[in-house]
Order: structure tokens, then sequence, then C-alpha cells
């Protein structure tokens, strides 16, 4: 958790709830943010780690975050954040 690579922990008894919400979630999510993450992992399966690829993702991700849609998401999370 402390680098970032897990985002939740839980114990067994509650793994079946957890499972539910985060699926729950990724169903809800915003079609054109997953259509996107789609076409990274798809275009870099299974990547060499250089600084095109990082320029590259840098860049998509910039790019998505300026759409309306992740605009919205984010004023949201801000909102319910506070």
């Amino acid at each position: 958790m402390r680098f970032g690579l897990v985002h939740q922990i839980c114990g067994f008894d509650e793994l079946p709830h957890i499972t539910q919400q985060i699926a729950t979630e990724l169903l809800a999510g915003k079609r054109s943010a997953q259509a996107a993450v789609k076409a990274l992992l798809r275009e870099h399966r299974a990547p060499k780690l250089d600084d095109a690829l990082i320029k590259d993702t840098a860049r998509r991700l910039a790019d998505l975050r300026r759409t309306p849609e992740a605009q919205a998401a984010l004023a949201d999370f801000l909102d319910h954040k506070s």
C-alpha cells in the first residue's frame, strides 16, 4: 500500500462484499476512460518501460483529464471528499 500498488486490503470474510463493490464501480465507470485504458493496455501488452512509453502514457492521461467527463468526475470526487 505504501507504494500505491494496492488500493485496499480486507479480511477474507469481507472479500465477497469488497469484490462486488469494485465490480459495481467498474461497471458504473465512464466508458471513454475505460476504452482509453483498454487501448493503452492493448497497445503496450508487454512494453519495455522507456521514455517513449512514459511520455505516451502521460500524454494520454493529460488528454483524458481535460475532457468534460473527467472534469465532472473530478469535481464530484472533490465534492464528496469535503
